[in-house]
């Protein structure tokens, strides 16, 4: 039930059929209120999904100037430059700016991706998983 229960399948979707297989990428399929078909994956399908769109769009990208903007540290891990995007207000000004990362500023940017926090050090360790590993697929 933990399991299933981890999908946070809404209560309104109507029609849920989950997967008696708990490896299956595919764990529930159900209709929305629209009648909608929704669906859940296992949620390393999703890490394995993302990373396959970065890989695609690393090699998109050798030979074609690509520019995406992604709450993805998956796709964002995989970029030749890192940009983010800055903002702040003193309550009557808003300003926005986009800086360039550093080495040190991917990670602490992809843990704070990751972990939704900053100074996570599972998040820092993933982090560097996920730079290293592009790296080494940019280098095929």
């Amino acid at each position: 039930m933990r399991r299933l229960a981890r999908l946070a399948v809404p209560p309104a979707y109507e029609n849920v059929f989950y997967a008696a297989d708990p490896a299956a990428h595919l764990q529930a399929i159900g209709r929305d209120a629209a009648g909608r078909l929704q669906y859940r994956y296992h949620p390393e399908w999703d890490q394995v999904r993302e990373l396959r769109k970065a890989r695609r769009l690393a090699r998109l990208a050798a030979t074609t100037q690509v520019l995406v903007v992604t709450h993805l540290p998956q796709v964002a891990a995989f970029a030749d430059r890192h940009l983010v995007v800055e903002k702040s207000s003193d309550g009557a000004v808003t300003r926005s700016g986009v800086a360039q990362l550093d080495d040190a500023g991917r990670v602490a940017e992809l843990t704070r991706m990751l972990a939704g926090l900053e100074g996570s050090t599972t998040g820092r360790a993933h982090a560097e998983e996920l730079l290293a590993t592009a790296a080494g697929a940019k280098r095929r």
